[in-house]
């Protein structure tokens, strides 16, 4: 599913990227972030359609940004005022 999703919203810098896959798509390469503490996530403005905001499923690059690393569950509308 991350591979999917990254397809679609790779643009933003929300997803960790993915670098490569297994043929099955069940391994996948993706980008390594340093783990986030709770405090660092509060802060964090998420986009509307990363919905699991566990601090283990983000962390920060080397630039400081905070990445989604597990992104296979989101809020999926035909129209982003959906989740408005």
């Amino acid at each position: 599913m991350e591979i999917l999703v990254y397809s679609q919203f790779k643009d933003g810098d929300d997803l960790a990227e993915i670098f490569s896959w297994s043929w099955s798509g069940r391994f996948i390469v993706m980008e390594r972030l340093t783990p986030l503490s709770s405090g660092d996530i509060s802060l964090h403005k998420f986009p509307y359609y990363l919905t699991d905001r566990k601090p283990q499923n983000y962390g920060k690059d080397a630039l400081g940004r905070i990445k989604a690393l597990d992104y296979a569950a989101l809020a999926i509308a035909t129209q982003r005022n959906d989740f408005l």
